[in-house]
């Protein structure tokens, strides 16, 4: 009993589910980038993807970036979760077998992200997630 209680808390039991906010969880659907406009009088441009399969995938501690259509490679990151803010700490692809550090962060601005260590405000609502990075706001729906 006493080998048993000692190798239990000696382990560290985590749940498979994205730590800081559960509500990530999940497969979803990049459904738009919009660049906001610092003049309230223009409008936004408005990249609608809707009809493009851009996906993100979290589980646990790992965001998988994924372009089922086009040219776009597919992305390992891991992020951050903390005080109401979502960051992309770092990214890698898979080449050849092997798993290489992305260097270039402009990789990910076809899925809207603007570069690693960008800080986005995040609202969950249902199915809905929008993120919001400087001038840019993300529209995901959950799949």
């Amino acid at each position: 009993m006493a080998v048993i209680a000692i190798c239990i808390s000696a382990c560290s039991l985590e749940a498979d589910n994205v730590d800081g906010d559960g509500d990530f969880e999940g497969f979803w659907h990049l459904e738009s980038i919009e660049t906001l406009s610092t003049d309230s009088a223009s409008t936004s441009p408005v990249q609608d993807l809707s009809h493009q399969r851009l996906f993100w995938a979290f589980q646990h501690k790992l965001l998988q970036l994924k372009d089922y259509d086009g040219p776009n490679r597919t992305y390992l990151c891991r992020f951050d979760i903390s005080n109401g803010h979502f960051t992309v700490t770092n990214a890698y692809y898979s080449s050849n077998g092997d798993d290489h550090a992305v260097e270039n962060d402009s990789v990910l601005v076809p899925y809207g992200i603007p570069g690693l260590n960008k800080q986005f405000d995040y609202s969950i609502d249902g199915g809905n997630m929008t993120l919001t990075c400087g001038n840019t706001r993300l529209r995901l729906k959950k799949f």
